[in-house]
């Protein structure tokens, strides 16, 4: 995935809107040409851009529906604008979900964007709440509360100045990963959308093939030792029902049945690999069966024959 960094600065209208219009689909200006000034930076990747402009003129804007959300922040100036007929409160955080867009202004206005790929935030939530096919929808454009307003406008100021500032950190996958992450994270809470009133699904629906492999690795490097669900959840990076759940959901079978599956191959080693005062309780209790009669009974059920016939083979 590449990332990008583009800029425009021009006084003609013309070029402005053909920009415009690479960057977005159906893009109708109509500026005063005379007085007429765009600065414009975007940076970010295929999920997520970081926008500034600065425009200089009297004039009108109307946008198509995009497959993106935008937020917008005004920081000087001031502008109309509307979400087909509903006006849209622009002295605060405004979010301009997949709609018509129309605005309008005097003089000049700067402003600050967040742009997300709307695809990118229904997987997101469809994940986090373990609904699958989930899709977003919002129902207002103005942030649910003050505190939560402060907190995305603190947000957005940190990426801004500092994980997209310098190249070298926009260009290292997992800090853009985390960023748009958390910028997509603070997006549902902070704009009214169909997903405020859901309960996140369990850890174990959104755990990632990593953790089921930081768990095993946990578990091979201590194969011999008393281990515990807490103690390869911990491991994990996940609760013990969640370690139960990623397990079902991504091997199609338990931690403890994959740890035990994992000793009597470790045990199936020795076996065959035993020195003469070496017996089938002696390795059956290094690798932590307790219960011989019923290591054996595991044994022939995953190999097809008894640990003393493998010991004495």
């Amino acid at each position: 995935m590449g990332t990008f960094r583009t800029a425009v600065s021009t006084t003609d209208s013309d070029y402005a809107m053909a920009f415009l219009n690479d960057m977005y689909s159906g893009v109708e200006m109509d500026p005063h040409p005379e007085k007429f000034a765009l600065d414009l930076s975007a940076v970010g990747d295929d999920r997520f851009a970081i926008l500034h402009e600065e425009w200089t003129s009297s004039g009108r804007f109307q946008m198509e529906p995009q497959p993106i959300v935008i937020v917008v922040e005004v920081t000087d100036g001031a502008w109309d604008c509307s979400i087909g007929r509903t006006p849209v409160d622009t002295s605060r955080p405004s979010l301009f979900p997949p709609g018509p867009a129309l605005a309008s202004w005097q003089d000049s206005f700067t402003v600050n964007g967040t742009q997300l790929d709307a695809r990118e935030i229904d997987a997101f939530a469809a994940e986090h709440f373990a609904t699958p096919g989930l899709r977003v929808a919002f129902t207002g454009s103005a942030p649910v509360s003050l505190s939560l307003q402060r907190s995305w406008e603190a947000t957005t100021a940190f990426v801004r100045d500092s994980v997209v500032a310098e190249d070298e950190l926009l260009s290292n996958r997992l800090i853009r990963d985390r960023a748009f992450e958390v910028l997509i994270s603070c997006l549902l809470v902070t704009f009214p959308n169909n997903t405020l009133d859901l309960t996140p699904g369990r850890d174990g629906m959104r755990a990632t093939p990593a953790a089921v492999r930081r768990a095993i690795a946990f578990m091979e490097e201590n194969l011999s030792e008393p281990l515990r669900l807490e103690d390869i959840a911990r491991a994990a990076r996940l609760s013990p029902r969640g370690l139960q759940d990623a397990f079902v959901r991504i091997l199609g079978t338990s931690p403890t049945r994959y740890l035990r599956g994992l000793r009597l191959e470790a045990a199936r080693t020795d076996l065959r690999a035993a020195r003469p005062d070496d017996s089938v309780a002696t390795i059956a209790h290094r690798w932590g069966f307790a219960h011989v009669p019923r290591f054996a009974a595991a044994y022939r059920e995953a190999f097809g024959e008894n640990p003393g016939e493998t010991l004495r083979g």
